[in-house]
Protein backbone atom coordinates (compact mmCIF):
# COMPACT_ATOMS: atom_id res chain seq x y z
CA UNK A 1 0.00 0.00 0.00
CA UNK A 2 0.96 3.60 -0.99
CA UNK A 3 0.03 6.91 0.39
CA UNK A 4 -2.67 8.28 -1.64
CA UNK A 5 -3.06 12.34 -2.01
CA UNK A 6 -6.04 11.84 0.10
CA UNK A 7 -4.15 10.76 2.92
CA UNK A 8 -5.26 7.05 2.64
CA UNK A 9 -3.57 4.27 1.53
CA UNK A 10 -3.97 2.75 -2.21
CA UNK A 11 -2.83 -0.88 -3.32
CA UNK A 12 0.61 -0.18 -5.30
CA UNK A 13 0.21 -3.52 -6.71
CA UNK A 14 -2.08 -6.34 -8.38
CA UNK A 15 -1.66 -9.76 -8.43
CA UNK A 16 -3.82 -12.15 -10.37
CA UNK A 17 -3.19 -16.07 -10.14
CA UNK A 18 -5.07 -19.18 -12.02
CA UNK A 19 -3.68 -22.44 -12.04
CA UNK A 20 -5.60 -25.55 -14.06
CA UNK A 21 -4.66 -28.93 -13.71
CA UNK A 22 -4.34 -30.35 -17.23
CA UNK A 23 -4.11 -33.91 -18.64
CA UNK A 24 -0.99 -36.43 -17.75
CA UNK A 25 0.38 -34.76 -14.13
CA UNK A 26 0.02 -31.37 -15.96
CA UNK A 27 -0.44 -27.94 -14.35
CA UNK A 28 -0.43 -24.86 -15.54
CA UNK A 29 -0.21 -21.42 -14.17
CA UNK A 30 -0.39 -17.99 -15.09
CA UNK A 31 0.42 -14.95 -11.97
CA UNK A 32 0.02 -11.70 -13.96
CA UNK A 33 0.97 -8.70 -12.20
CA UNK A 34 -0.57 -5.33 -12.50
CA UNK A 35 0.91 -2.05 -11.83
CA UNK A 36 -1.36 1.37 -11.22
CA UNK A 37 -0.47 4.12 -14.67
CA UNK A 38 -1.16 7.12 -12.25
CA UNK A 39 -4.19 7.78 -14.39
CA UNK A 40 -6.42 5.35 -11.66
CA UNK A 41 -5.56 2.75 -14.33
CA UNK A 42 -4.20 -0.89 -14.19
CA UNK A 43 -1.43 -1.86 -16.64
CA UNK A 44 -0.19 -4.93 -16.83
CA UNK A 45 3.61 -5.16 -15.75
CA UNK A 46 4.50 -8.57 -15.80
CA UNK A 47 2.94 -12.28 -17.24
CA UNK A 48 4.64 -15.68 -15.90
CA UNK A 49 3.66 -18.70 -17.53
CA UNK A 50 4.39 -22.43 -15.78
CA UNK A 51 3.89 -25.59 -16.97
CA UNK A 52 4.79 -28.69 -15.28
CA UNK A 53 4.86 -32.20 -16.13
CA UNK A 54 5.50 -34.84 -13.55
CA UNK A 55 5.52 -38.51 -15.11
CA UNK A 56 6.43 -40.98 -12.15
CA UNK A 57 9.86 -39.88 -10.82
CA UNK A 58 10.66 -37.31 -13.99
CA UNK A 59 9.38 -33.80 -13.67
CA UNK A 60 9.98 -30.94 -15.82
CA UNK A 61 8.61 -27.38 -15.62
CA UNK A 62 9.04 -24.51 -18.18
CA UNK A 63 8.68 -20.73 -16.97
CA UNK A 64 7.90 -17.94 -19.54
CA UNK A 65 8.19 -14.28 -18.23
CA UNK A 66 7.38 -11.58 -20.49
CA UNK A 67 6.72 -7.53 -19.86
CA UNK A 68 5.22 -5.09 -21.82
CA UNK A 69 7.42 -2.60 -24.36
CA UNK A 70 7.24 0.85 -24.64
CA UNK A 71 4.25 0.22 -26.86
CA UNK A 72 2.88 -2.10 -24.31
CA UNK A 73 2.88 -5.35 -26.29
CA UNK A 74 4.22 -7.72 -24.13
CA UNK A 75 7.83 -9.45 -24.98
CA UNK A 76 8.95 -12.49 -23.44
CA UNK A 77 12.14 -11.17 -21.49
CA UNK A 78 13.08 -14.83 -19.83
CA UNK A 79 12.72 -18.43 -19.95
CA UNK A 80 13.64 -21.02 -17.75
CA UNK A 81 13.44 -25.41 -17.81
CA UNK A 82 14.06 -27.69 -15.83
CA UNK A 83 14.30 -31.34 -16.01
CA UNK A 84 14.56 -34.08 -13.13
CA UNK A 85 14.78 -37.30 -13.95
CA UNK A 86 15.25 -40.67 -11.81
CA UNK A 87 17.38 -43.94 -12.75
CA UNK A 88 16.28 -47.15 -11.73
CA UNK A 89 19.50 -47.74 -10.07
CA UNK A 90 18.76 -44.83 -7.57
CA UNK A 91 20.55 -42.17 -9.69
CA UNK A 92 18.85 -38.71 -9.76
CA UNK A 93 19.73 -35.78 -12.11
CA UNK A 94 18.47 -32.08 -12.11
CA UNK A 95 19.20 -29.90 -15.12
CA UNK A 96 18.03 -26.02 -15.13
CA UNK A 97 18.50 -23.40 -18.34
CA UNK A 98 17.76 -20.00 -18.34
CA UNK A 99 17.80 -18.07 -21.12
CA UNK A 100 16.93 -14.59 -21.45
CA UNK A 101 17.13 -11.33 -23.74
CA UNK A 102 19.98 -9.90 -21.20
CA UNK A 103 23.41 -11.62 -22.42
CA UNK A 104 26.58 -10.36 -20.16
CA UNK A 105 28.61 -8.66 -22.41
CA UNK A 106 26.70 -7.88 -25.57
CA UNK A 107 24.31 -5.34 -26.91
CA UNK A 108 20.82 -6.73 -26.79
CA UNK A 109 18.94 -8.40 -30.03
CA UNK A 110 15.47 -8.86 -28.34
CA UNK A 111 16.20 -12.62 -28.69
CA UNK A 112 16.61 -15.33 -26.24
CA UNK A 113 19.55 -16.63 -25.45
CA UNK A 114 20.90 -19.73 -23.37
CA UNK A 115 22.95 -17.91 -20.61
CA UNK A 116 23.26 -20.27 -17.77
CA UNK A 117 22.91 -24.19 -17.53
CA UNK A 118 22.97 -25.61 -14.02
CA UNK A 119 23.19 -29.85 -13.55
CA UNK A 120 23.58 -31.79 -10.13
CA UNK A 121 23.58 -35.41 -10.12
CA UNK A 122 23.07 -37.32 -7.34
CA UNK A 123 24.80 -41.34 -7.17
CA UNK A 124 24.47 -43.24 -4.26
CA UNK A 125 26.71 -46.12 -3.59
CA UNK A 126 25.48 -49.64 -1.96
CA UNK A 127 28.97 -49.74 -0.33
CA UNK A 128 29.45 -46.38 1.31
CA UNK A 129 29.37 -42.43 0.40
CA UNK A 130 26.71 -40.85 -2.55
CA UNK A 131 28.42 -38.50 -5.04
CA UNK A 132 26.47 -35.53 -5.56
CA UNK A 133 28.33 -33.41 -8.69
CA UNK A 134 27.10 -29.91 -9.41
CA UNK A 135 27.90 -28.15 -12.35
CA UNK A 136 26.88 -24.31 -13.56
CA UNK A 137 27.95 -23.01 -16.89
CA UNK A 138 27.47 -19.47 -17.80
CA UNK A 139 27.96 -16.88 -20.76
CA UNK A 140 31.30 -15.40 -20.32
CA UNK A 141 30.75 -11.61 -20.39
CA UNK A 142 34.12 -11.42 -22.41
CA UNK A 143 33.28 -13.17 -25.04
CA UNK A 144 29.40 -13.84 -25.14
CA UNK A 145 29.27 -14.92 -28.49
CA UNK A 146 31.65 -18.28 -27.41
CA UNK A 147 28.89 -19.96 -25.63
CA UNK A 148 28.89 -21.24 -21.97
CA UNK A 149 31.58 -21.74 -20.09
CA UNK A 150 32.06 -23.66 -16.59
CA UNK A 151 31.85 -21.43 -14.06
CA UNK A 152 31.32 -23.63 -11.17
CA UNK A 153 32.28 -27.40 -10.70
CA UNK A 154 31.38 -29.43 -7.23
CA UNK A 155 31.87 -32.60 -6.46
CA UNK A 156 31.10 -33.91 -3.24
CA UNK A 157 30.49 -37.28 -1.44
CA UNK A 158 28.50 -37.51 1.63
CA UNK A 159 27.98 -40.28 3.57
CA UNK A 160 24.61 -42.68 4.17
CA UNK A 161 21.94 -41.46 4.81
CA UNK A 162 21.17 -42.26 8.48
CA UNK A 163 17.80 -44.25 9.57
CA UNK A 164 15.11 -42.36 10.52
CA UNK A 165 15.68 -43.11 14.20
CA UNK A 166 18.62 -40.38 13.95
CA UNK A 167 17.37 -37.76 12.17
CA UNK A 168 19.12 -35.07 13.87
CA UNK A 169 22.80 -36.00 13.15
CA UNK A 170 23.90 -34.31 9.99
CA UNK A 171 25.17 -35.80 6.80
CA UNK A 172 28.86 -35.66 6.63
CA UNK A 173 30.34 -34.55 3.43
CA UNK A 174 33.54 -33.44 1.62
CA UNK A 175 33.50 -30.73 -1.13
CA UNK A 176 35.55 -29.70 -3.40
CA UNK A 177 35.03 -26.77 -5.38
CA UNK A 178 36.62 -25.41 -8.80
CA UNK A 179 35.52 -21.83 -9.86
CA UNK A 180 36.26 -19.83 -13.50
CA UNK A 181 36.86 -16.50 -13.76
Amino acid sequence: MLPSVNGGLVPAVKVQERREQGANGTVASQKTTLLPDGAGNWQVGEIRRTTTRQEGDNRSAEEQVSIPDSEGKLDEVSRTVSDEAATASGEKSSTVETYSISVPGSVGDGSLHLVKRATTARIPSSTGPQTIKQQVEQANPGDPGSGLRVTILTPTRCAQALPESRPHKPFKCATQTAVSQ
